[in-house]
């Protein structure tokens, strides 16, 4: 049976559901921080720390839970902000548009709403995140004078409420030296919150960088009209967020209404890979990250990227890394 909050900025929930606060005073003008404090036995135990800064506030949860715990989060404001899943996993609701975006599966999200309106799921286990907010206006003044970057994230119909872009693995090892910097600092007072800040904004670099390079133009996109690289990009966001599913090129050419032969050259053309080796890619080292973490065996974490046979993933695995899955799980029993 999971358990309920209403309001993910739980400020609203003090005194309910086991859930206490301790608000510790302002450093000076510029600095907050604040702790929540989660006991409630038989559902979960842990804290949720936040330091916040005029135009950027990260927050630390850490919880072992043993039932499923909900947050519904109907703000209904403009937000930006990073997840990084440290450990454990998340269930991702839209309201807007109905779809289930599995954190567990994306374990780093940057993720643009003008009208944001969620439900997250907690699932049992130890969980470890950070969560990243910057303020929009912020955001945006740093990038006015980028074109495409304001397009992608503001050139969306009303409806779309909504925009998740999973952050690639190619600097994962960046990404993942940063959370860890954030979470394991031992600065105290003016110093830590200095520190944090700095480290948001590192992240907040690289991720803007890895943004705007997805919308980087090359050279020979002269050949595809403006028409038919919009829907690449689109074709490009949607296979980051589902290619652990079954896809097939014509199913993609049909939903974004381009024909097969033009979204085959027009891809390798923008994204300098083909559409299945992206999507094999992604597969790959998703999988590979599933396994480091200790919480999959090779069959489940074939299953999880889209792999009926397990076989099968073990050969495209060693393909692409030079080693079997079973080289990492064999690590974990030393």
């Amino acid at each position: 049976m999971e358990k309920l909050y209403t309001d993910w900025t739980l400020k609203n929930i003090i005194g309910h559901h086991g859930l206490s606060e301790m608000k510790m005073a302002p450093l000076n003008a510029r600095y907050q921080e604040y702790c929540f404090l989660f006991n409630e036995p038989g559902v979960v135990q842990g804290c949720f720390k936040t330091f916040s800064s005029p135009n950027v506030e990260v927050s630390l949860m850490e919880m072992h839970l043993e039932k499923s715990l909900v947050f519904l989060a109907q703000d209904g404001v403009e937000r930006l902000s990073s997840t990084l899943l440290l450990r454990g996993s998340i269930g991702s609701d839209s309201f807007y548009d109905s779809q289930h975006r599995a954190i567990e599966h994306s374990p780093h999200m940057f993720v643009y709403s003008w009208n944001y309106q969620n439900k997250f799921t907690l699932h049992p286990g130890k969980l470890s995140l950070i969560n990243i907010n910057l303020k929009p206006e912020f955001f945006f003044k740093v990038t006015e004078n980028e074109a495409d970057l304001t397009r992608l994230l503001k050139g969306k119909q009303p409806e779309d409420f909504c925009l998740a872009f999973p952050l690639s693995f190619s600097r994962h090892s960046e990404y993942q030296k940063i959370s860890h910097a954030i979470s394991a600092n031992s600065f105290k007072g003016i110093t830590q919150h200095l520190f944090i800040e700095a480290k948001a904004y590192e992240l907040f670099s690289l991720e803007l960088e890895e943004l705007l390079q997805v919308r980087k133009i090359p050279a020979r996109s002269g050949e595809i009209n403006s028409i038919d690289k919009e829907k690449l990009l689109a074709a490009h966001d949607f296979i980051l967020h589902h290619f652990a599913e079954p896809l097939s090129l014509d199913q993609i050419a049909t939903q974004f209404q381009i024909n097969a032969f033009k979204l085959k050259k027009g891809y390798k053309i923008l994204f300098n890979h083909t559409v299945f080796g992206h999507i094999q890619a992604l597969r790959m080292n998703q999988a590979k990250e599933l396994l480091i973490t200790q919480q999959y065996n090779v069959a489940e974490a074939a299953y999880q990227v889209g792999y009926s046979s397990p076989n099968n993933f073990s050969t495209a695995f060693s393909k692409m890394f030079g080693y079997p899955p079973s080289k990492i799980t064999e690590k974990k029993s030393w």
